[in-house]
């Protein structure tokens, strides 16, 4: 690939280096996309689901995409940009990995990104972050997309995700009171 047009704007020497983990595929796809076009060069997908229709809309998977895993799905149009990126998939709930199983899968990672839309799937980023010691976004659309949030967060803060966004945690306790203890509350 040629950055000579962005080579000013962005240190591709660092990005080719570094791998980043971005968990949550339909949110994070497009994010991932601009990553390699900015010259990162490993990527780690997690993601459970698999592509449907009600995602064509808002997702910018394409409509022969349906029913693959999102992850591969996903690798595959990387791959189209840059085909030697290297990019490993988990077709998995990221809260089902273990401690052991993500000290063994994502310690070399250099950057966590949360695109989920889930307050435990976010909760267990946090702990994975701080477990393995690497930085971490987080992003999040309250409903209707009326409002949204990007937390960043360095093993040097202080506070953790789950405090810097313990108002999210106390709403969703609040909701899930309201509620059907089945339903579980989007955020």
């Amino acid at each position: 690939m040629d950055y000579e047009r962005i080579r000013n704007v962005f240190d591709i020497e660092t990005l080719a280096s570094k791998l980043v983990t971005v968990v949550g595929i339909g949110g994070g796809a497009n994010l991932c996309r601009n990553l390699v076009r900015c010259g990162v060069r490993r990527l780690k997908l997690v993601d459970l689901d698999t592509v449907s229709g009600e995602n064509l809309c808002r997702q910018e998977h394409m409509a022969d995409q349906v029913n693959q895993a999102k992850v591969e799905a996903l690798a595959a149009e990387v791959k189209r940009i840059n085909p030697e990126i290297s990019v490993d998939t988990y077709q998995r709930d990221f809260c089902s990995f273990s401690d052991s199983e993500l000290a063994e899968h994502f310690t070399d990672a250099d950057l966590f990104v949360f695109c989920v839309d889930n307050l435990k799937a976010n909760a267990r980023g946090n702990q994975a972050a701080l477990q393995l010691g690497k930085p971490a976004v987080w992003s999040g659309l309250y409903p209707e997309g009326k409002a949204g949030e990007v937390v960043f967060w360095t093993p040097s803060h202080a506070s953790c995700y789950r405090c810097l966004c313990s108002h999210r945690y106390a709403a969703g306790k609040r909701v899930r009171l309201a509620w059907p203890p089945a339903t579980v509350p989007t955020f």
